[in-house]
């Protein structure tokens, strides 16, 4: 179950650029890029597309101050994944990844070991990776990266840049135990999946259109961006 609403945690992160968000006012701490095409990031699903999604900080500062604090490793390179990591009540399950300027460049989700099953079903042998064991916190993670991995740690990006470009500009699935290398693309538009291995799923209340991605067995990728899949019910 633990597993399940991780799964959906990150199948729930969104742009709200586009949504009926958008018509309220503007958050308490402003970490807004106005000029971005892709300008918030939220989480949390639920059935009603009223008060069920939660608008994540963007910036490190925000976050610190949302009371958001460092997980894990100090070192932005540390552990088999790039960024800095911040969680909310010391808990894994939404986990922020910010460049080494402080700027957003990820989400992890993260599970304990110790709230799975003990015989090691969950996650089960099809999906790892995307689930990849952290042995140094003893959990699995899934990684989504919003920029190109290898530049978090490297140069980051600037105020400049992140006014512009906003959340990201890009989305990948980190599917190996080297962030650099072992990741894959998602296709930004609804027309891209055609000719490759994503196929079109159904479009669920509150939720959107979301594609399903075959590896060893047809797995669901559960990110969805409401620039990458525009129908919201």
């Amino acid at each position: 179950m633990k597993l399940l609403l991780v799964l959906v945690l990150l199948g729930a992160a969104a742009v709200d650029a586009q949504s009926w968000w958008s018509w309220f006012g503007a958050p308490a701490v402003d970490d807004s890029t106005p000029r971005a095409a892709w300008d918030g990031l939220r989480v949390t699903f639920g059935f009603s597309p009223f008060g069920n999604f939660d608008r994540l900080p963007r910036t490190k500062e925000m976050a610190v101050e949302k009371g958001w604090t460092l997980f894990g490793s100090s070192r932005c390179t540390a552990g088999t994944w790039r960024g800095f990591r911040y969680v909310k009540d010391n808990d894994p399950a939404v986990t922020l990844l910010f460049d080494k300027n402080g700027y957003i460049a990820g989400l992890q989700m993260g599970v304990r070991k110790s709230e799975l099953p003990s015989d090691g079903s969950i996650p089960p042998q099809q999906v790892t990776p995307p689930w990849i064991e952290d042995t140094d916190t003893d959990m699995w993670l899934l990684t989504a990266y919003f920029i190109q991995p290898s530049e978090i740690c490297s140069d980051g990006r600037t105020e400049a840049e992140y006014q512009e470009e906003g959340t990201g500009t890009d989305l990948y699935i980190q599917t190996g135990p080297n962030p650099t290398s072992d990741i894959m693309a998602i296709p930004l538009q609804q027309s891209d999946l055609q000719g490759t291995k994503w196929t079109e799923g159904k479009c669920f209340w509150g939720m959107g259109e979301f594609g399903i991605h075959t590896f060893t067995l047809i797995v669901i990728v559960p990110v969805l961006l409401q620039s990458l899949f525009t129908k919201i019910i």
